[in-house]
């Protein structure tokens, strides 16, 4: 059987262009999340997903304007899908943000405070992060 309740843990690591943890970035460089989940139970975890979409990003401003979605405007494959963690095993997704906002025409990401949001599509917690970018 698998797990089911509350036995994911999920967690956000902001990084740098180098790949380090930073919490502050300089305007126009590349900004990297990445999302672990991991299976805190004794007994394998299935995920089911409706489609190939299994993890999102969200980054938001100071004020919670969500500027830019990593699943916008992607296509995903309408299969269902599944990803199967054993006991304690954990699983990581990453985006690289390039400050850009989800809509035409409008301007890049600008100084200030953001967070990002990461969460498995139906499953689990959302893990949130705080960065600056200057």
């Amino acid at each position: 059987a698998c797990g089911g309740g509350d036995d994911l843990s999920t967690q956000i690591e902001v990084r740098d262009q180098q790949n380090l943890p930073a919490s502050q970035h300089a305007l126009g460089q590349t900004i990297t999340f990445v999302l672990t989940v991991k299976n805190e139970s004794s007994v394998p975890r299935m995920l089911g997903f409706s489609s190939a979409h299994q993890y999102d990003f969200r980054v938001s401003s100071a004020t919670g304007e969500a500027l830019a979605v990593w699943s916008f405007n992607v296509v995903f494959t309408q299969a269902l899908t599944e990803l199967v963690l054993a006991p304690g095993q954990a699983k990581s997704f990453d985006w690289g943000w390039k400050q850009t906002r989800n809509c035409s025409g409008c301007p890049n990401a600008e100084a200030g405070n953001y967070t990002v949001s990461g969460w498995m599509v139906g499953h689990g917690k959302t893990a949130t992060g705080n960065f600056s970018i200057r």
